[in-house]
C-alpha cells in the first residue's frame, strides 16, 4: 500500500546547470520511492501539544562526513551525520518547526519540504535566492510551516547546487485522529529510499572538471 506517490523526476529536475548533461542531473538528485514507513523522527525531534495543534520541533545540523559504501570512503554532506538524512513524522495539522544550522565551513544551505503547501508561508518552501536568502555558514534558520490538508510521505532536500544528492529524507504524514488511510492496516511500514551514489566528486562533475 502506498502512502505516497512518488514524485516525477521532471519536477525535481528543476535545477538549472551549465553545461550539466541529463546523466549528470541525475547523479545529483535522489529517486525516490516513498513505500509505508519505518524508523523514528528526526533526531533531537520533540512534541508541543497545545489547544491548537502539535508542534512538532526537529534540529538540523548540515556538515561534512566521511561515508563508506561499496568498498568506498568519501567526504559528502549529510544532515546530522545521516545518510539518507533523519525522517520527520508528523500528523495531519501539525505545526512543524526545523531548526536548521549550517556547519559547513565554506558552503550555504537551505532545505526545501517537497509537496508541503505553503500556505500564507511560502518564505519558508526553501528555494535558495527564490523564497529566501541561504543559511550562510555558522548560521540557523528557523523553518515554520503547518501541514494542512495532506498526508501521506513526501520528500525535503537541500535546494541548492548539488548538495540535494546527499542531504535528502522523507516527510511522513500520518491521518489526524480520528480518521485514517483508505485501505487496511498492513502487517508492516516500510519506508524506502532510493539514490544515486557516485564514487567521483559531484562537484567536480557539476563544474565539467
Amino acid at each position: 500500500m502506498l502512502r505516497g506517490l512518488p514524485m516525477p523526476i521532471s519536477l525535481l529536475l528543476n535545477m538549472s546547470m551549465k553545461g550539466v548533461s541529463a546523466p549528470q542531473l541525475l547523479t545529483l538528485l535522489p529517486l525516490v520511492i516513498l513505500i509505508f514507513h519505518i524508523g523514528t523522527t528526526a533526531s533531537g525531534g520533540a512534541d508541543i501539544t497545545s489547544t491548537q495543534s502539535t508542534i512538532r520541533y526537529f534540529d538540523f545540523h548540515v556538515k561534512y562526513t566521511n561515508f563508506s559504501r561499496l568498498c568506498h570512503t568519501k567526504r559528502m554532506v549529510t544532515m546530522n551525520d545521516e545518510f539518507p538524512g533523519p525522517i520527520i513524522e508528523v500528523d495531519e495539522g501539525d505545526r512543524v518547526l526545523v531548526n536548521v544550522t549550517n556547519d559547513m565551513p565554506d558552503k550555504n544551505i537551505t532545505i526545501h519540504w517537497h509537496g508541503i503547501r505553503q500556505l500564507r508561508t511560502a518564505w519558508f518552501d526553501g528555494p535558495a535566492y527564490v523564497t529566501q536568502c541561504p543559511i550562510r555558514p555558522g548560521h540557523s534558520f528557523l523553518y515554520n510551516f503547518t501541514i494542512t490538508g495532506q498526508r501521506g510521505t513526501l520528500l525535503w532536500h537541500a535546494h541548492i547546487t548539488w548538495m540535494r544528492s546527499t542531504v535528502h529524507g522523507a516527510i511522513i504524514i500520518r491521518p489526524k485522529a480520528p480518521q485514517a488511510y483508505p485501505f487496511p492496516e498492513p502487517a508492516k511500514d516500510i519506508l524506502l529510499v532510493l539514490g544515486i551514489r557516485r564514487c567521483n566528486s559531484l562537484m567536480a562533475s557539476s563544474s565539467g572538471i
